[in-house]
């Protein structure tokens, strides 16, 4: 095999390593935004569920407001839920 073909094979092995990464790199971000979109859609599936039990049973209600207070540290965070209802 002569020099030139073995350069020319080189660089097109290279083109096509660089348009397999790319490729690569989209359907990783692809599927990254799904997880995300599927974990958000859980969250507020769940959160839902938990809420309409809450409203359900008062002792659920303390017990989803305690697990909150412990959870929720952020300060606008909390004073929203106080301002909705959830607090003790």
């Amino acid at each position: 095999m002569s020099k030139l073909v073995a350069i020319t094979r080189l660089e097109s092995l290279r083109a096509r390593e660089k348009h397999i990464r790319e490729a690569l790199a989209v359907e990783q971000s692809k599927l990254a935004k799904r997880q995300k979109r599927e974990a958000e859609r859980e969250q507020a599936l769940i959160g839902e569920a938990v809420v309409r039990a809450a409203l359900a049973s008062s002792q659920f209600r303390v017990a989803v407001i305690q697990i909150a207070l412990t959870q929720i540290t952020d300060p606008k965070q909390r004073a929203f839920l106080t301002s909705r209802g959830w607090s003790e």
